[in-house]
């Protein structure tokens, strides 16, 4: 059975992404699609679809996501790799091998450096067959602040709870670290709803800090936090002094007793990355969340910082996947050579 590629443009691609979506996944999200593909401001999404040559019926499709990326302060244009979709009668390896080499080639052609994902296991063998290469993968990080949820969920005598509970909480705020940062922290913190240009002056200062990381521009912020249509999202944000720029912050959601680090960034000329985690848990603390958690591809120095603060890792969930068209100014071999990391706020 012969197979056709063509490159839809955003505008183009709305019927098609919506009839596949509705009969591969489930409920198409008219918001999500304005969203993700029409208003980022690194640029309209791209798609790759796939027809049947014989009757022109569509049965697949690939998305690109523009992604502006950094490497040492240099822009490198990037896209994400998602929305992978095929129908049942045409879910075999030769449909999948040609949508997928059709993205690569659309993008290259495009002038993107840098296609990644972060497949499932299904898709991850599919991917890695027509050259994308496998670099260390997506961590799940957690973090235990408080330990109300935890005890409510196993002991149902509401005397003996509250003060287990207490017990606890108190305990895990004697960890070590956490106790001296409350006592000798010089930072000073807030929550807000908005980004201005001290998130520029503060990406500025340290994008040539890292071999590669995800843009954090104000426009890129504003779209993808604030605007975003299916989740709110809150700056927790930490200046050091008098100083009036910003020097870190954490970009989170809340869901029940959990807070979901989305993105973050520092200037590690002025605070830790320790520090500004620990200063994140001690505010949450004081808003009775239980439990702090995020997913992070990272080099292992970035990673250490987590695990230093206490988080524990479950290990990886999802192997991080890199094609590089043939004029990348980057190839796998750069993530060995420094500090970078990709959040969730760098993936779809």
């Amino acid at each position: 059975m012969a197979y056709t590629v063509k490159l839809l443009l955003a505008h183009e691609a709305k019927q098609v992404i919506s009839t596949l979506w509705n009969n591969v996944f489930d409920s198409f999200s008219w918001k999500r699609y304005e969203w993700m593909y029409e208003q980022n401001p690194d640029g309209a999404a791209t798609v790759c679809a796939l027809y049947q040559t014989e009757n022109g019926e569509i049965v697949g499709a690939a998305t690109a996501f523009p992604r502006m990326l950094r490497s040492n302060g240099t822009p490198v244009p990037g896209a994400i790799a998602a929305d992978f979709m095929i129908t049942r009668n045409h879910r075999s390896a030769g449909p999948a091998l040609t949508l997928q080499r059709g993205l690569v080639t659309q993008n290259a052609s495009l002038g993107i450096q840098v296609t990644y994902g972060f497949p499932n296991t299904k898709s991850a063998p599919i991917v890695l067959r027509i050259g994308y290469l496998k670099a260390p993968g997506k961590h799940e990080l957690s973090l235990p602040i408080r330990a109300d949820n935890y005890v409510a969920s196993r002991v149902r005598t509401v005397l003996i709870r509250w003060p287990l509970a207490a017990t606890m909480n108190f305990a895990l705020g004697l960890r070590p670290s956490f106790l001296m940062n409350r006592i000798i922290s010089r930072l000073k913190t807030d929550t807000v709803n908005e980004v201005d240009e001290r998130f520029d002056g503060l990406f500025k200062r340290i994008s040539h800090e890292y071999i590669l990381v995800g843009d954090k521009s104000t426009s890129f912020l504003k779209w993808r936090y604030i605007n975003c249509p299916s989740t709110t999202y809150s700056f927790f944000i930490v200046s050091t002094g008098n100083n009036a720029n910003i020097d870190g912050y954490i970009v989170y959601s809340i869901d029940g007793g959990t807070a979901y680090i989305s993105d973050f960034a520092f200037d590690q000329d002025r605070i830790s990355l320790n520090e500004l985690l620990i200063e994140f848990a001690n505010n949450q603390r004081k808003q009775k969340i239980c439990y702090i958690t995020t997913s992070l591809a990272a080099s292992t120095d970035v990673l250490d910082h987590f695990l230093h603060t206490g988080f524990r890792d479950r290990g990886e969930s999802k192997p991080l996947v890199l094609h590089f068209s043939p004029n990348s100014q980057i190839s796998l071999d750069t993530l060995s050579n420094g500090s970078w990391y990709l959040t969730p706020g760098d993936n779809d």
